[in-house]
């Protein structure tokens, strides 16, 4: 029996005010770095066809503009599952959008402004709209007045009164190209291309008075007002914290340089949001405005555009569609451990005993130390005399695709003087290969051919066993005991019966939708890429008769799969790494990602680290990526489930504790006592791993 209960022990009362008076003292809940863990602030990503623009909320209504889709109506009220309302197609290619009472304004490049009835979101219809004579890319919208940035023709003041109807006001000329426009307490903040910051006195909407000038460094791309304070978003040089308690003479007070291109601010509370197209959204800190601290980020190169700041909420516009952040607790630091910038495009890699072995387009095999991911080290190189069409490590003995010439057996136990043991001519065109003990199973691509079974006990001289012909063009490869699994490119999966290796057949096929790029198995399970589709999941566990499961579509093209346990992580070119829960296989999940700059083809892991080579970066060339790919540890004592360790969690300890919830029993004795509040502090002190 427990040594108390509920109804007569007064022990939870008196615990409540000495715990929260301890927890004053302990440290905050912190993530780790890996990519599923940091991937899980991104709460939902509202998919759209082009890239969307920009982003205004009400309520719990999102409103993007999308550049062919036009205006979205979105309900984000459950942040994990946004849901259309509706939209509405305005001609021209929406850049921005604002919204007032029920009506939205949209700035549509080509053709103006576009004045939208939202009043039902599902059923939105045009009320008017005004052809400005330059280019519309910034609204912003002031009881009856909008203002226009019509990029060569200024700033267009229109009178809204009458929606239908719209007149114009007035323009400003700015200096050269107008490019965003905020107004507030009558004071209009323009950003010029060439001439920074104008600061117009806009009291009287058709005599708009110049009368201050904050000369930035680049292009001013996003303005926000919060009382005396502009915070500024440069295009090339980040975050400007402008005084403008005297708009005749804005002083600069503060700043935060990014590391490429700052396209977009928001300001909640103490805490600004910043959007760049490199690092994603970073979250700075401006308690003290003359010191912008880094306290957080989410890393994306989807290049955001636009972003809003809801509660615990960030809403980003990028060109795969919307991102819903929570803000509560993003990432500290980078799952991105280390990179090496390979030229001539990286293509292939392999990886064994802390060496990354990366082909690239030059036919050079680079020979990488990756002891220490941080600084990865040249050792030597290898050349082949030909482009690597697969490349496959068991130990220090390297089997090569030599596309057109074979496959070369090489010894890289001394990497400073790599060795050529043997080749087999009479595999051309090798795209994959695999190693079972003695054996190598190769795969060309081409028509011709299909799945070569070679002898290789000895390297010297690799004696081809048996070969069978696919009906496509033989592209990945899997082994599982005696039996092959073949992407055949446009012919799906074909299933083959090495068991005689002399004489292999083919004991069934399936052919899903799309290009067949690779392929693992495992527990009677296939996973195929199949570049835009996706993966295919498919079951094998009857080989003569394999159906597909599922597919699980990922956002742009699936090249290279690797399972491991239950999750499957895909190069998926434009679209970085993506990992996958497979666990349940009619239901695969969305884990995390990591949006390498250029194209990500191929993958290698090893423990908690992934090697993905992504060809195409910029400015050129290509790059090795080493990416953490942990999850998030448990956490015990964030008891709510809400990634955050606060006040919350404790209050929740101590109704669990008071009802005698075996949650409680931290300490798991099967009692409930101070040890099991001792160990709770204990777990709220270490925070979040």
């Amino acid at each position: 029996m427990p040594p108390f209960t509920n109804s007569k022990n007064p022990l939870p009362k008196l615990l409540a005010p000495l715990l929260l008076a301890t927890l004053t003292f302990l440290n905050p809940h912190t993530k780790a770095d890996g990519v599923v863990c940091i991937s899980r602030s991104l709460l939902s990503t509202f998919a759209t066809p082009s890239c969307v623009e920009d982003v205004a909320v009400v309520g719990t209504t999102a409103f993007i503009v999308d550049l062919s889709a036009g205006l979205l109506i979105i309900d984000f009220s459950t942040p994990e599952t946004p849901i259309l309302l509706g939209s509405y197609h305005p001609p021209g290619s929406p850049q921005s959008v604002t919204v007032a009472g029920t009506t939205a304004y949209v700035a549509t490049n080509t053709s103006g402004l576009q004045i939208v009835d939202v009043t039902d979101p599902a059923q939105p219809f045009l009320l008017g709209s005004y052809d400005t004579p330059g280019n519309a890319f910034d609204v912003d919208v002031v009881g009856t007045i909008a203002y226009i940035a019509d990029r060569g023709a200024g700033l267009q003041i229109i009178d809204v009164s009458d929606p239908v109807a719209p007149v114009l006001k007035t323009t400003f000329a700015t200096p050269s190209s107008t490019w965003s426009v905020t107004v507030a307490d009558n004071t209009a903040y323009v950003s010029d291309q060439n001439a920074g910051l104008q600061i117009l006195d806009v009291t009287i909407p058709d005599k708009p008075e110049l009368i201050g000038v904050y000369p930035a460094p680049s292009v001013i791309d996003d303005v926000v007002i919060i009382e005396d304070t502009a915070f500024v978003a440069d295009l090339t040089t980040g975050l400007h914290i402008i005084d403008i308690s005297d708009p005749t003479d804005p002083i600069q007070i503060g700043s935060y340089d990014t590391s490429e291109n700052s396209a977009s601010v928001t300001v909640s509370g103490n805490t600004a949001y910043l959007t760049d197209t490199e690092e994603g959204v970073i979250a700075l800190d401006i308690t003290n405005k003359a010191n912008p601290v880094r306290i957080g980020s989410f890393e994306s190169t989807a290049h955001y555009r636009g972003i809003i700041a809801v509660d615990n909420l960030a809403l980003a516009a990028n060109c795969v569609g919307l991102d819903i952040l929570d803000t509560t607790n993003l990432p500290t630091s980078s799952p991105l451990l280390g990179s090496y910038k390979v030229d001539e495009g990286a293509r292939r890699i392999a990886f064994a005993n802390s060496i990354a072995y990366v082909a690239n387009s030059n036919a050079d095999i680079l020979i990488i130390d990756v002891s220490d991911p941080a600084s990865p080290t040249l050792i030597s190189s290898y050349n082949p005399q030909g482009p690597v069409g697969s490349l496959t490590i068991e130990g220090t003995t390297a089997y090569i695709g030599v596309y057109g010439s074979g496959i070369q057996i090489v010894d890289f136990s001394n990497p400073m003087s790599p060795t050529l043991l043997g080749t087999c001519d009479d595999a051309k065109y090798v795209y994959d290969l695999k190693i079972s003990g003695n054996t190598v199973y190769a795969v060309e691509f081409s028509r011709f051919d299909g799945l070569h079974i070679i002898d290789v006990s000895t390297p010297s001289s690799p004696t081809i066993l048996g070969s069978i012909n696919t009906p496509g063009r033989a592209h990945g490869l899997a082994i599982q005991g005696t039996t092959a699994y073949v992407a055949d490119w446009t012919s799906g999966l074909q299933i083959i019966d090495a068991s005689d290796p002399t004489s292999p057949n083919l004991l069934g096929s399936i052919d899903p939708p799309g290009t067949d790029k690779n392929v693992v198995v495992a527990d009677s399970i296939a996973y195929l890429t199949a570049d835009s589709f996706g993966l295919h999941i498919i079951d094998v566990s009857d080989p003569t008769s394999p159906s597909l499961i599922t597919t699980y579509d990922t956002p742009d093209d699936a090249e290279d799969v690797v399972l491991v346990g239950t999750n499957a992580y895909i190069t998926d070119m434009l679209s970085g790494l993506q990992v996958v829960d497979v666990s349940n296989p009619q239901a695969p999940s969305f884990l995390g990602s990591y949006n390498t700059p250029g194209d990500a083809f191929d993958l290698a892991i090893d423990g908690a680290t992934a090697y993905v080579v992504d060809f195409g970066s910029e400015p050129f060339g290509s790059d090795l990526h080493i990416l953490d790919i942990t999850d998030c540890p448990p956490c015990p004592a964030d008891l709510n489930d809400d990634s955050t360790l606060d006040y919350d969690d404790t209050l929740n300890f101590l109704d669990l504790f008071a009802t005698l919830d075996p949650i409680a029993d931290f300490n798991q004795d099967g009692s409930f006592n101070f040890l099991d509040i001792s160990a709770f502090l204990n777990a709220f002190a270490a925070g979040c791993p």
